[in-house]
């Protein structure tokens, strides 16, 4: 292969991340580069490399960038892909917890029971709590 250029690279691979490109082949060298480059098409030419999770096919380019980091040494894959910092959001308001809504009390179920017109009921609650089926004789409540 002739001298290799971020322009080559990247129409190779269809990649639109040239910058990231530059710094592969700044950090690597171009006998590196070519090297997983050359790895990248056969890996393709034999089906190619699926995602982390299984889910779909990783592009060229994206399998370039996973071979670059499993032959990149900690320090080359630290300058190439280094991690985010993390966020310090600065809010006007504080931050809500989230939490769950009170679980009703067996008087408060009864009274929102006995406001349904007579006659059979399915009640479903989404809490965990006691509950005396006598005081809901002719109701059916099912609890999950």
């Amino acid at each position: 292969m002739d001298t290799l250029t971020v322009d080559k690279l990247a129409q190779v691979l269809q990649e639109p991340k040239r910058t990231l490109l530059t710094k592969v082949l700044r950090t690597l060298g171009m006998d590196r580069t070519a090297a997983i480059l050359a790895e990248t098409l056969t890996c393709e030419a034999n089906g190619g490399m699926l995602t982390q999770d299984g889910s779909r096919r990783r592009t060229p380019g994206g399998v370039f960038f996973q071979l670059v980091k499993e032959r990149a040494t900690m320090q080359e894959r630290r300058r190439l892909f280094p991690r985010p910092a993390p966020q310090h959001h600065q809010t006007s308001a504080p931050v809500q917890s989230q939490k769950h809504p009170q679980t009703p009390t067996g008087d408060a179920v009864q009274a929102i029971v006995t406001t349904l017109p007579q006659g059979e009921a399915t009640v479903t609650l989404r809490s965990c709590f006691k509950i005396h089926a006598s005081r809901f004789s002719n109701s059916r409540i099912i609890l999950i």
